[in-house]
């Protein structure tokens, strides 16, 4: 057999160059597919996280809201309260009691 035909035979080195390089592209193509999938969680965890946050502010402004009704409501309950006592007391002030109980 002539060394051209041993040589087709057998393979060229462009073939076995052709093979190192799929080899090469079919492990990068799995190196990109796992990056693919590790950016594809990141992604999804961080939306998540995302998530997780705006609940947690939209529970504390919530909580702020209701924090800040209940002291308006302390605030006006006092206010009425000392508008009572103000009445009470500029109503002894005219009746001329002895505040003293003399």
């Amino acid at each position: 057999m002539s060394p051209i035909f041993r040589r087709q035979r057998h393979g060229s080195p462009s073939d076995g160059e052709d093979a190192g390089a799929a080899a090469r592209r079919l492990g990068e193509s799995a190196r990109s597919a796992e990056n693919e999938a590790r950016r594809q969680a990141s992604d999804a965890a961080g939306r998540r996280q995302t998530a997780e946050n705006e609940t947690r502010r939209q529970a504390s402004e919530a909580a702020g809201r209701r924090q800040t009704a209940e002291n308006e409501a302390r605030r006006q309950a006092a206010d009425a309260e000392a508008r009572r006592q103000t009445a009470a007391n500029d109503a002894r002030d005219s009746s001329g009691e002895d505040p003293a109980g003399d």
